[in-house]
């Protein structure tokens, strides 16, 4: 087993680099190149304690700076199948997209922790416009099917599925057939508001079928963004997904 850890002291200001940082992890001194130990079970790149004890003393800070290459970052995680942690947790919020998220399924079949968020308590800002991607509900469904050991999930999401009709097609297809069922237990989600035919109702029981074991979701919903998004605008995102945690009957909070 190689356990590979970076618990970052400083990364403010870092930003662009962050591919650089994920290259120089994966030739960690030890080895020539992390890519040529197939072994790798867990992989982690930490906030440094200095920055959690900002991030707790204040609350209101927020994230203005996206990774937009998410996919080219990470594409390398997808070779070390046996991969059972991967934790990423600093303070940027890294775009990914649903092809992504699902080929990061498909390449994780040893997967029991996956965590692309930054750490609780800190709050993103979506850019305007459409440079932002991120993945949408729909991209769960990978880890439904592709994840056996999968138990705790922590993504940044566009709260809406990628077509209207995605919900009622998928239940049709999957009905009557043979299904493992998910055992993730833990769904920690940095969302935006529903839009697009998202609602309480539809994306509590989309996730109640795709993860029957769940016992906590917690939402994050995205930071108040000026005109673009304002107080109220959240209030009602965060009404809504209080409304799923009640209808799921679900352990769960919404911070404030």
């Amino acid at each position: 087993m190689v356990l590979c850890t970076w618990d970052a002291q400083d990364v403010k200001g870092m930003d662009e680099h962050i591919s650089e940082w994920l290259d120089v992890l994966y030739r960690p001194p030890s080895t020539s190149e992390l890519t040529r130990v197939p072994a790798l079970e867990h992989f982690i790149l930490l906030l440094g304690e200095g920055q959690k004890e900002m991030f707790a003393r204040h609350k209101d800070v927020t994230i203005d700076t996206f990774l937009d290459n998410g996919p080219e970052a990470l594409r390398d995680l997808v070779r070390f199948r046996l991969l059972r942690t991967v934790r990423i947790e600093i303070d940027i919020m890294i775009q990914l997209d649903n092809d992504f998220v699902r080929a990061l399924a498909e390449g994780l079949p040893n997967i029991e922790e996956l965590s692309l968020t930054p750490p609780p308590g800190v709050a993103f800002e979506l850019p305007t416009g459409c440079q932002c991607v991120l993945p949408t509900f729909d991209s769960l469904v990978a880890f439904s099917e592709h994840c056996p050991k999968l138990a705790t999930l922590s993504l940044a999401i566009r709260a809406t599925f990628a077509s209207y009709a995605f919900w009622y097609t998928y239940r049709q297809s999957t009905a009557g057939t043979e299904r493992r069922p998910s055992p993730l237990k833990t769904l920690s989600l940095w969302t935006t508001p529903m839009i697009g035919g998202a609602n309480a109702r539809t994306v509590s029981v989309f996730l109640g079928w795709i993860f029957p074991e769940l016992v906590s979701l917690r939402p994050y919903v995205q930071a108040v963004a000026g005109r673009v998004f304002n107080r109220e605008m959240r209030h009602v995102a965060r009404a809504e997904w209080t409304a799923v945690l009640s209808e799921m009957r679900l352990g769960g909070e919404i911070p404030p």
